[in-house]
C-alpha cells in the first residue's frame, strides 16, 4: 500500500537566514537518517517557508497538488 506522511514543524528562530539554514540542516539529517533507517521509505522532500500566524493547521483539510 502507498501512504503519504506529512509532517509539520513550527519553529520559533532567532536571529538570521544564517540560522535558519542552521536549523534546516539539522531537519535535513533527521528526516534522511530516518529514511535510512525505513527501508520503507521510497522518497523524501523538504521546505521551509516562513510562517504566518500561531495555530497550526489541520493537516487533513490541507489539499496537495503536484505537478506531472
Amino acid at each position: 500500500m502507498k501512504v503519504r506522511a506529512i509532517i509539520l514543524v513550527d519553529m520559533d528562530i532567532e536571529g538570521s537566514f544564517k540560522e535558519v539554514a542552521a536549523e534546516q540542516e539539522k531537519l535535513e539529517q533527521c528526516l534522511n537518517g530516518f529514511a535510512k533507517q525505513n527501508t520503507c521509505v521510497v522518497a523524501t522532500t523538504m521546505d521551509i517557508k516562513e510562517r504566518r500566524g500561531s495555530g497550526l493547521p489541520d493537516l487533513s483539510k490541507m489539499k496537495l497538488k503536484t505537478a506531472k
